[in-house]
């Protein structure tokens, strides 16, 4: 596969649609903050945190002891929750977007997108995939980080397969992925490694750059999977 073919392809796709691109992405997250953010907001429980005291003794020999007490804490973690549960949906929905803009070089919904992820249809799915691949990609992590890593990579396809399947099962996209990442492990590494330049300069920017690096790193990488799943 030529990444430098591969790449060229994606700057092609976004030239001009580019800021459409990125608001379809950040508003996903955008309202996901929102709502993680007014949930952790909400008490759900109380913590009484125990008084500190602590003694001092000055130059003339007096004791002084000075007590404080934070008290009561409330902890929000309905936020937490809500995060969790949404995190298949995103990841379906802008999978699912990315897949129709390489396709018919349109610029995806997000009201359409997100209307299909939290259907009965895929929500369940894309949120049983996302746990699975999560739990997986711990469990190797254990054995060291390369093991970890080279299972990431191994599972990297997993949402797009679903997006693309309709009938298709969270454990079967996940074997799938797998599969069409034989041989090609190598390939994708070295493709996230040719975009760290660009992550530095975002970082530079304060986020700013991203508007442009952030559709052109996620359309490369549904364009690998076009690639990769043929």
């Amino acid at each position: 596969m030529d990444r430098a073919e591969l790449k060229d392809k994606a700057k092609s796709l976004i030239k001009g649609k580019c800021w459409n691109i990125f608001l379809f992405i950040f508003l996903f997250f955008f309202v996901e903050a929102v709502i993680v953010g007014i949930l952790n907001a909400i008490p759900v429980f109380k913590i009484d945190l125990p008084t500190h005291t602590e003694t001092t003794v000055n130059i003339n020999g007096n004791v002084f002891v000075n007590s404080s007490s934070t008290g009561p804490v409330s902890v929000g973690i309905l936020g937490s929750v809500a995060s969790f549960l949404l995190s298949g949906a995103i990841s379906f929905a802008i999978s699912r977007g990315l897949l129709k803009f390489v396709d018919k070089k349109k610029v995806p919904s997000v009201k359409e997108e997100a209307k299909d992820a939290l259907s009965s249809e895929y929500y369940a799915r894309a949120l049983w995939a996302t746990i699975r691949v999560e739990v997986f990609t711990f469990l190797w992590s254990l054995l060291f980080v390369i093991p970890g890593i080279i299972k990431a990579i191994s599972y990297s396809q997993t949402m797009f397969i679903l997006a693309e399947n309709d009938k298709i099962t969270a454990a079967e996209a996940q074997k799938k992925s797998m599969e069409i990442m034989d041989g090609h492990k190598w390939e994708y590494f070295v493709l996230q490694l040719s975009f760290i330049g660009w992550d530095i300069l975002t970082g530079l920017t304060f986020g700013i750059l991203g508007i442009y690096t952030l559709p052109y790193q996620l359309t490369a990488n549904t364009l690998f999977y076009k690639k990769v799943s043929k």
